[in-house]
């Protein structure tokens, strides 16, 4: 996604840590079970935006020395969880008008 390789771009200074991979099994789980159920495909555009990136760095102590990015895993963690809430109570996400949920996906994209 261009999203993600605008996060990666060299003067970030970037290295994956071990959460990069777990996401993306979490992405892959939710995607291949999620659609049995009715629930929107997850994209990883949440973790991976540019702002993100920048609000995440750290500056450095040292002078000379490249910035730190600090990794998140509360902003994906609370993403899937929030996706799998409608798997344990069904009847709550029928509550909410269909109207509002359409503008939040317009508005989201």
């Amino acid at each position: 996604n261009i999203s993600s390789l605008l996060c990666q771009l060299p003067e970030y200074n970037l290295q994956h840590g071990h959460y990069y991979h777990s996401s993306f099994l979490w992405m892959g789980l939710f995607n291949a079970v999620g659609p049995l159920f009715g629930l929107p495909f997850v994209t990883g555009s949440l973790p991976h935006s540019p702002q993100f990136v920048r609000a995440l760095t750290l500056a450095p102590d040292k002078p000379g020395a490249p910035p730190v990015v600090a990794e998140n895993r509360v902003a994906p963690l609370l993403m899937y969880a929030m996706l799998g809430l409608p798997l344990l109570a069904p009847g709550v996400l029928g509550l909410i008008p269909r109207a509002a949920i359409n503008g939040v996906l317009i508005y989201v994209g």
